[in-house]
Protein backbone atom coordinates (compact mmCIF):
# COMPACT_ATOMS: atom_id res chain seq x y z
CA UNK A 1 0.00 0.00 0.00
CA UNK A 2 1.41 3.39 -1.09
CA UNK A 3 1.75 5.92 1.69
CA UNK A 4 0.26 9.42 1.52
CA UNK A 5 3.76 10.92 1.35
CA UNK A 6 4.60 8.97 -1.78
CA UNK A 7 1.28 9.98 -3.41
CA UNK A 8 2.00 13.58 -2.52
CA UNK A 9 5.46 13.42 -4.11
CA UNK A 10 4.04 11.78 -7.22
CA UNK A 11 1.34 14.46 -7.44
CA UNK A 12 3.92 17.26 -7.15
CA UNK A 13 6.05 15.63 -9.83
CA UNK A 14 3.03 15.31 -12.10
CA UNK A 15 2.12 18.97 -11.55
CA UNK A 16 5.66 20.07 -12.32
CA UNK A 17 5.61 18.00 -15.51
CA UNK A 18 2.28 19.49 -16.54
CA UNK A 19 3.53 23.02 -15.88
CA UNK A 20 6.65 22.39 -17.95
CA UNK A 21 4.56 20.96 -20.79
CA UNK A 22 2.17 23.92 -20.71
CA UNK A 23 5.11 26.31 -20.78
CA UNK A 24 6.65 24.53 -23.77
CA UNK A 25 3.34 24.79 -25.63
CA UNK A 26 2.29 28.34 -24.73
CA UNK A 27 5.63 30.19 -24.58
CA UNK A 28 6.37 29.99 -28.33
CA UNK A 29 2.83 31.18 -29.10
CA UNK A 30 3.19 34.07 -26.65
CA UNK A 31 6.58 35.11 -28.06
CA UNK A 32 5.29 34.89 -31.63
CA UNK A 33 2.38 37.14 -30.67
CA UNK A 34 4.73 39.66 -29.05
CA UNK A 35 7.04 39.73 -32.09
CA UNK A 36 4.04 40.03 -34.41
CA UNK A 37 2.65 43.03 -32.49
CA UNK A 38 6.04 44.79 -32.40
CA UNK A 39 6.53 44.24 -36.13
CA UNK A 40 2.99 45.35 -36.88
CA UNK A 41 3.73 48.67 -35.16
CA UNK A 42 6.77 49.13 -37.44
CA UNK A 43 4.77 48.14 -40.52
CA UNK A 44 2.00 50.62 -39.67
CA UNK A 45 4.54 53.37 -38.98
CA UNK A 46 6.15 52.71 -42.36
CA UNK A 47 2.81 52.67 -44.15
CA UNK A 48 1.87 55.98 -42.53
CA UNK A 49 5.25 57.42 -43.55
CA UNK A 50 4.72 56.36 -47.17
CA UNK A 51 1.29 57.99 -47.22
CA UNK A 52 2.75 61.20 -45.72
CA UNK A 53 5.54 61.25 -48.31
CA UNK A 54 3.07 60.77 -51.14
CA UNK A 55 0.76 63.51 -49.83
CA UNK A 56 3.47 66.17 -49.38
CA UNK A 57 5.25 65.25 -52.62
CA UNK A 58 1.95 65.42 -54.51
CA UNK A 59 1.25 68.97 -53.32
CA UNK A 60 4.84 69.95 -54.10
CA UNK A 61 4.63 68.51 -57.63
CA UNK A 62 1.31 70.25 -58.28
CA UNK A 63 3.00 73.56 -57.48
CA UNK A 64 6.52 73.04 -58.89
CA UNK A 65 6.25 70.24 -61.51
CA UNK A 66 9.65 68.84 -60.49
CA UNK A 67 11.09 66.39 -57.96
CA UNK A 68 13.94 68.49 -56.56
CA UNK A 69 12.62 68.31 -52.98
CA UNK A 70 11.55 64.68 -53.06
CA UNK A 71 14.67 63.35 -51.33
CA UNK A 72 14.18 65.86 -48.52
CA UNK A 73 10.55 64.81 -48.21
CA UNK A 74 11.64 61.17 -48.00
CA UNK A 75 14.19 61.97 -45.28
CA UNK A 76 11.57 63.99 -43.40
CA UNK A 77 9.14 61.09 -43.00
CA UNK A 78 11.34 58.00 -43.35
CA UNK A 79 11.32 55.84 -40.17
CA UNK A 80 14.70 55.03 -38.67
CA UNK A 81 14.40 51.33 -39.46
CA UNK A 82 13.95 51.96 -43.21
CA UNK A 83 16.83 52.73 -45.59
CA UNK A 84 16.44 55.43 -48.24
CA UNK A 85 17.51 52.89 -50.86
CA UNK A 86 14.39 50.86 -50.02
CA UNK A 87 12.09 53.69 -51.14
CA UNK A 88 11.25 54.55 -54.75
CA UNK A 89 8.62 56.70 -56.46
CA UNK A 90 7.13 56.80 -59.93
CA UNK A 91 4.52 58.68 -61.93
CA UNK A 92 1.68 57.99 -64.31
CA UNK A 93 0.79 61.06 -66.39
CA UNK A 94 -2.55 61.66 -68.14
CA UNK A 95 -3.59 64.31 -70.62
CA UNK A 96 -6.17 65.61 -68.15
CA UNK A 97 -8.39 64.52 -65.26
CA UNK A 98 -11.13 63.44 -67.65
CA UNK A 99 -8.74 61.09 -69.40
CA UNK A 100 -7.63 59.57 -66.11
CA UNK A 101 -11.20 58.97 -64.94
CA UNK A 102 -12.60 57.83 -68.27
CA UNK A 103 -11.60 54.17 -68.14
CA UNK A 104 -10.38 51.66 -65.55
CA UNK A 105 -8.17 51.67 -63.55
CA UNK A 106 -9.01 55.41 -63.03
CA UNK A 107 -5.47 56.08 -61.83
CA UNK A 108 -5.39 53.01 -59.58
CA UNK A 109 -2.62 51.35 -61.54
CA UNK A 110 -0.12 48.63 -60.70
CA UNK A 111 1.94 48.86 -57.53
CA UNK A 112 5.43 47.59 -58.31
CA UNK A 113 9.11 47.86 -57.48
CA UNK A 114 10.83 49.39 -60.49
CA UNK A 115 13.83 47.61 -61.98
CA UNK A 116 15.88 50.83 -62.16
CA UNK A 117 16.36 54.15 -60.37
CA UNK A 118 13.99 56.15 -62.55
CA UNK A 119 10.26 56.61 -62.35
CA UNK A 120 9.85 54.90 -65.70
CA UNK A 121 8.56 51.35 -65.58
CA UNK A 122 11.27 48.98 -66.81
CA UNK A 123 11.93 45.27 -66.74
CA UNK A 124 12.48 43.44 -64.50
CA UNK A 125 9.84 44.71 -62.10
CA UNK A 126 8.22 43.12 -59.08
CA UNK A 127 4.48 43.62 -58.88
CA UNK A 128 2.17 43.55 -55.91
CA UNK A 129 0.31 40.27 -55.81
CA UNK A 130 -3.34 40.55 -56.78
CA UNK A 131 -6.22 38.18 -57.41
CA UNK A 132 -6.25 37.58 -61.20
CA UNK A 133 -10.02 37.20 -61.25
CA UNK A 134 -10.54 40.51 -59.45
CA UNK A 135 -7.29 42.51 -59.47
CA UNK A 136 -6.92 45.37 -57.03
CA UNK A 137 -4.67 47.22 -59.49
CA UNK A 138 -4.69 47.20 -63.29
CA UNK A 139 -2.00 47.58 -65.95
CA UNK A 140 -0.30 50.93 -66.21
CA UNK A 141 -1.45 53.33 -68.95
CA UNK A 142 0.54 56.51 -68.19
CA UNK A 143 4.29 57.05 -67.91
CA UNK A 144 6.97 59.67 -67.30
CA UNK A 145 10.74 59.37 -66.94
CA UNK A 146 12.31 60.98 -63.87
CA UNK A 147 14.91 62.65 -66.10
CA UNK A 148 12.13 64.85 -67.47
CA UNK A 149 11.17 66.35 -64.11
CA UNK A 150 14.33 66.81 -62.04
CA UNK A 151 15.19 70.22 -63.53
CA UNK A 152 14.01 73.38 -61.70
CA UNK A 153 12.01 74.69 -64.65
CA UNK A 154 8.68 72.92 -65.23
CA UNK A 155 9.03 70.65 -68.26
CA UNK A 156 6.97 71.60 -71.25
CA UNK A 157 3.77 69.69 -71.65
CA UNK A 158 2.91 69.11 -67.97
CA UNK A 159 0.67 72.17 -67.60
CA UNK A 160 -2.89 71.11 -66.69
CA UNK A 161 -2.02 67.43 -66.97
CA UNK A 162 -3.22 64.97 -64.34
CA UNK A 163 -0.76 62.69 -62.58
CA UNK A 164 -0.67 59.82 -60.11
CA UNK A 165 2.40 59.69 -57.87
CA UNK A 166 3.25 56.49 -56.02
CA UNK A 167 5.84 55.97 -53.29
CA UNK A 168 6.84 52.35 -52.67
CA UNK A 169 8.86 50.83 -49.84
CA UNK A 170 10.61 47.48 -50.07
CA UNK A 171 9.99 46.69 -46.42
CA UNK A 172 12.58 44.56 -44.62
CA UNK A 173 11.42 42.51 -41.64
CA UNK A 174 13.33 42.27 -38.39
CA UNK A 175 14.00 38.55 -38.89
CA UNK A 176 13.08 35.61 -41.08
CA UNK A 177 10.91 34.27 -38.27
CA UNK A 178 8.87 37.48 -38.06
CA UNK A 179 8.59 37.63 -41.87
CA UNK A 180 6.82 34.26 -41.83
CA UNK A 181 4.07 35.83 -39.72
CA UNK A 182 3.33 38.30 -42.55
CA UNK A 183 2.25 36.30 -45.61
CA UNK A 184 5.58 34.52 -45.55
CA UNK A 185 7.40 37.88 -45.76
CA UNK A 186 6.33 38.67 -49.35
CA UNK A 187 3.28 40.10 -51.10
CA UNK A 188 4.59 40.36 -54.66
CA UNK A 189 4.04 38.12 -57.65
CA UNK A 190 7.52 36.62 -57.51
CA UNK A 191 7.44 36.37 -53.69
CA UNK A 192 10.66 38.38 -53.36
CA UNK A 193 9.47 41.56 -51.59
CA UNK A 194 6.95 42.93 -49.13
CA UNK A 195 5.78 46.27 -50.57
CA UNK A 196 4.19 49.13 -48.65
CA UNK A 197 3.03 52.19 -50.55
CA UNK A 198 1.40 55.60 -50.52
CA UNK A 199 -0.26 57.31 -53.47
CA UNK A 200 -1.46 60.77 -54.42
CA UNK A 201 -2.94 62.40 -57.50
CA UNK A 202 -3.26 65.96 -58.74
CA UNK A 203 -3.16 68.35 -61.67
CA UNK A 204 -0.02 70.32 -62.53
CA UNK A 205 -0.45 74.10 -62.39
Amino acid sequence: MVSWGRWKNRLKGSQRGSAALETCITLPIFLALVFFILEMIKVNNTRTAMESMAAEATFYFIRESNTLMFNEIIDKYKPGHVNSSDIKYYFAIYENLETMCKDPPFGGEDIYWSGDSTTKQTSPSTYLQSDPSSPAFLARTGDLDVADITNPAPPSGLHRKAFVLTFVCNYKFSSDFVAKLFSGGANTTDRSMYLLWGRGCGICL
